[in-house]
């Protein structure tokens, strides 16, 4: 009798583990949004939000620079918003010209509304030097 509850006991997770597994990916089937296509669409549907949003807030003459180090792609995936330096604990210069703060190109970002509904929300500045064409820094300030 012993030796039957023993081989029960080792066998009966081997049996449970699986099952277990199959009930919690079922359950997240059925749940909306849990997906990676649902997360595409969610992801998608934001665009043009985004783009109406950057068109509003973007400086014309800041917005080549930013296409050119950026890209469309994480323009069309970012809240984007042209500002002056926040404030002086944020200051910093380009370490290959030595561009100074204040001729520097800031720019607040905030990641999609689907983001933080997924945990993985970010906000902050990036700072764009317009000699060189490149980020010379990237201050994150609220993360999920």
């Amino acid at each position: 009798m012993k030796t039957f509850l023993l081989i029960l006991l080792s066998v009966l997770p081997l049996v449970a583990i699986p099952i277990l597994i199959a009930k919690v990916r079922e359950k997240c089937k059925k749940q909306e949004g849990n997906s990676y296509d649902q997360i595409g669409i969610k992801q998608h549907d934001e665009i043009p939000k985004i783009r109406q949003h950057n068109e509003a807030n973007i400086k014309e003459s800041d917005l080549p620079l930013l296409l050119e180090v950026l890209g469309q792609q994480f323009m069309d995936d970012c809240y984007l918003t042209s500002i002056s330096c926040p404030s002086k604990q944020y200051s910093c210069q380009c370490p290959s010209c030595g561009m100074k703060n204040e001729d520097l190109v800031w720019v607040e970002y905030r990641s999609p509304n689907w983001t933080w509904s997924y945990l993985c929300g970010r906000e902050g500045y990036m700072v764009f030097c317009p000699t060189c064409k490149k980020c010379v820094n990237n201050i994150l300030t609220l993360m999920n």
